[in-house]
């Protein structure tokens, strides 16, 4: 997918939640490295694993992924042979192991199918052995515990003997010699027992100075009398270390006996975690699975932008669709209106469908089997690169109108803005003629009124219009298909206090044609309200007549048979009609 895209249409904020929701630093590694597919057969397993994973969730609650280690960080050490991990290290690959069979129990009192999962699951295995080996190994504190081996514990024994009879030689002094001494108190030098001696006393406690304070008023002495003492103990410590070491390497040693199914384990954690994490952030969303199309047909009902959603906002949802009857959709209306709220939300869904995420949408969200998504969205203007906004956007138009294709979509946002909006709307008729002839689908918007008259007049592309409150002059930030929109620019001037005469003089300026494109878009709406309304009136009679027609062979209601087939044959000759004005109003673009 084009980097560009994937940056404008925010998807790495999209993956930053994602990693919110994940439990283990694998699985938060693998949510910010999430790619829509270009592949996709691999797009539907995703979207499949993830309805799986919600459902498992919702009866088992989340798989207990929590403690399982950076495995693959872990590993690259373990690989080296003869190298003894940390206590650390090891104790995260215990924990990992743990997490393992909890998952495997976990996945085991799921009784209905769930192969998508399984296909994971199946990569996992217990090592019970190992797991025990390396917990029986540490203390609460992390620290090699005293019976991992009879050698540690007799050595500890032999260290804990001598520190207790060199701190009774320590006190006694303490006690004798309190006057020649800076503190009462007992410390540790270079791994040495020593006592803190007033500079000025040095001759009065034999000894070895092993340290003194910054300002030279103290030294840290190890008395004479427990110079013995504190060799048999630094000997005892040496022994310590040495035993010490040799147990991590044995266990490092077992740990490097599993290593093939500590690596299919790490990556079978971290992709349960991340489809967990998928189907949390889907229930935050309260998002539905999305449908993939081959045909590359989009229809989205009741999508919202995920961002505002994740932030609270009580977004209004949007309908739209393209490439069942048009492959281009021109969508106009006023500033704020919601026109590059919905160009984004289209884009942004796509491809958190194809990642394998579910999409805020109403159930039966259709989303095409796009391999490339093209976006020039927002002001790009380049101070660095000498680039006008102008230039910015060409720039990116001329790049993706070199890779369009009949899987590609393409989001264009204020086509043809930024220079002489002649020039401009020519331009942008062009570009959309490009595309369609390249068999792209694409959602644009503008405020161009070439563009608009191009959609409307041209087959496979259709306007949109996010519609306005003429009364409150206040976006309403709904989408609707067909009808070209209005900037409404002269109403908000005149809602903002710019004078009357002035308003009426650029309405002057604008000329009689724009005005009869106003009209006439404002009467086709109205149209296809009627059309809607009366289509509606057509049906429920239509159910009527076959209901009466099962009561009229029982020999009942024969008039109000006689009334329903008079009144069905003059709404349809209405709904025709109006119909018919509609194709005679949108003719009037031409």
């Amino acid at each position: 997918m084009d980097a560009h895209a994937l940056s404008v249409l925010e998807f790495d904020a999209v993956r930053r939640h994602l990693a919110g929701e994940a439990f283990t630093e694998p699985g938060r590694r693998e949510a910010l490295g999430l790619a829509p597919c270009r592949d996709m057969a691999t797009a539907r397993w995703l979207q499949d694993e993830t309805m799986e994973m919600r459902r498992g969730v919702a009866e088992q609650g989340r798989p207990p992924v929590d403690g399982a280690g950076d495995l693959p960080k872990i590993l690259v050490s373990a690989r080296i042979e003869g190298h003894p991990l940390d206590p650390e290290d090891l104790l995260s690959v215990a924990s990992s192991l743990r997490a393992a069979r909890a998952v495997l129990s976990w996945a085991g009192r799921i009784e209905w199918e769930k192969p998508r999962l399984e296909a994971v699951i199946a990569n996992l295995r217990a090592e019970p052995e190992v797991e025990r080996e390396i917990s029986a190994a540490f203390d609460e504190q992390g620290k090699v515990a005293d019976g991992a081996s009879p050698a540690l514990r007799e050595i500890r024994r032999t260290m804990a003997r001598l520190e207790e009879r060199i701190r009774r030689r320590m006190d006694d002094i303490l006690s004798r010699a309190s006057s020649w001494l800076q503190d009462s108190f007992v410390t540790q030098r270079n791994g040495r027992w020593v006592i803190p001696v007033k500079s000025g006393s040095r001759s009065n406690v034999p000894g070895i100075v092993h340290d003194s304070s910054d300002s030279g008023a103290t030294l840290y002495i190890e008395p004479a009398s427990v110079v013995e003492t504190g060799n048999d103990l630094a000997a005892a410590t040496a022994e310590e270390r040495v035993e010490v070491r040799r147990i991590l390497t044995a266990l490092s040693d077992r740990v490097r006996s599993i290593l093939p199914a500590l690596e299919r384990n790490g990556a079978a954690l971290a992709a349960i975690d991340l489809a967990a994490a998928r189907a949390r952030l889907a229930e935050r969303l309260n998002a539905a699975r999305a449908e993939i199309d081959d045909g590359c047909r989009v229809r989205l009902d009741g999508a919202r932008h995920p961002l505002l959603v994740l932030k609270g906002v009580d977004a209004v949802p949007i309908d739209l669709r393209v490439g069942d009857d048009f492959r281009i959709l021109v969508i106009t209306g006023p500033n704020t209106g919601g026109k590059t709220v919905a160009l984004k939300t289209t884009g942004l869904l796509h491809l958190m469908a194809l990642a394998g995420l579910h999409i805020p949408a109403r159930p039966g969200a259709r989303i095409g089997a796009f391999t490339d998504i093209s976006a020039d969205i927002g002001d790009e203007q380049s101070i660095e690169q000498s680039l006008s906004t102008f230039s910015a956007h060409l720039r990116r138009i001329v790049d993706l109108l070199r890779t369009a294709g009949p899987r590609t979509l393409v989001l264009l946002d204020e086509l043809g803005a930024g220079t002489d909006p002649a020039e401009g709307g020519a331009l942008g008729c062009a570009i959309l003629e490009s595309l369609l002839a390249s068999g792209s689908r694409v959602v644009a918007t503008t405020h161009l009124t070439e563009l608009k008259s191009f959609a409307a007049t041209t087959p496979g592309v259709v306007n949109g219009n996010v519609l306005f409150d003429p009364e409150t002059l206040s976006p309403l930030y709904t989408l609707e298909i067909g009808v070209p929109g209005r900037s409404n620019a002269f109403a908000i001037a005149r809602r903002y206090g710019l004078p009357d005469p002035v308003v009426a003089r650029a309405e002057d300026f604008l000329g009689d044609r724009q005005g009869e494109i106003s009209a006439l878009s404002a009467e086709i709406r109205e149209l296809e309200r009627s059309i809607a309304t009366y289509g509606g009136e057509i049906d429920g009679i239509d159910a009527q007549l076959t209901a009466l027609r099962e009561r009229e062979r029982s020999g009942a209601v024969p008039k109000e048979i006689e009334q329903a087939r008079t009144m069905a044959p003059e709404l349809r000759k209405v709904h025709e009609e109006l119909q018919f004005r509609v194709a005679y109003a949108r003719s009037a673009f031409e």
